[in-house]
């Protein structure tokens, strides 16, 4: 029932944020000059991504459990960027390296383990739940973003029907898989953003009314889906779904 994420204050700082029982509170990491929260497990650890760049050209991940803060820093990396913590504290993400291509990797047991999808520029992990991740590749084949399912060392590859991009971003023990598919509409030449949900290889559009935008960032046992939206006043807001 805890929700995490990030805000932007009106001097334009990014902070995280904690909501709890109907309550708000800032979590900043100390020194930083941008945080966010990006998850959170059952047992209350959270991860998220800071910056001591003005400009947040550099980030670093980090873990907070039990009130403890400890850095996560993929070696040698350029940034890392922690995006999910599984129930069991495995942590997933993404990281930079020296040559400025981008990888997908997971900490779990104190060790790094890196993950590319086969054939792709770039692999980011989304979440980790029940020995399944997800996350999001860009294939070298046709320049596309795509979401992929990754269970016992087996990639799976999948796309919103119609869509020109698909981000799946979280995961349900039971399987359940919700994110972000992008449509383009060859009259208006205009793109539009959708959230969703993949159940039982059934896709559903998951989309507040009246949002110019929609996401759907995540969803728990019990099957309730957290996201955000942007009205036509280009505002954000926080949602949940059940």
């Amino acid at each position: 029932g805890q929700i995490v994420g990030g805000y932007v204050d009106k001097d334009g700082m990014t902070h995280g944020f904690l909501l709890s029982d109907g309550n708000f509170s800032k979590i900043d990491y100390p020194g930083a000059m941008f945080t966010t929260l990006s998850g959170i497990n059952p047992s209350g650890d959270v991860v998220g991504i800071y910056s001591e760049d003005p400009d947040n050209l550099v980030s670093h991940g980090f873990l907070l459990s039990q009130g403890y803060l400890s850095k996560i820093d993929v070696p040698n990396a350029i940034s890392t960027g922690p995006l999910c913590i599984s129930p069991d504290g495995d942590v997933g993400g993404c990281f930079v390296d020296v040559f400025g291509q981008v990888h997908g990797f997971v900490f779990s047991a104190g060790a790094y383990t890196q993950i590319d999808f086969p054939g792709s520029y770039f692999t980011s992990i989304q979440a980790i739940n029940a020995g399944r991740i997800i996350g999001v590749e860009l294939s070298k084949s046709d320049l596309r973003f795509h979401g992929y399912l990754l269970v016992n060392g087996k990639f799976t590859q999948f796309d919103f029907p119609g869509s020109f991009f698909t981000a799946p971003v979280g995961i349900n023990p039971e399987g359940v898989i919700v994110g972000e598919y992008l449509t383009f509409d060859f009259k208006t030449f205009a793109v539009t953003s959708h959230g969703f949900k993949l159940a039982a290889g059934q896709f559903t559009t998951v989309d507040v009314p009246g949002a110019i935008f929609n996401f759907a960032s995540g969803i728990n046992p019990e099957g309730e889906i957290v996201g955000k939206y942007e009205t036509p006043d280009g505002k954000f807001h926080g949602y949940e779904f059940q």
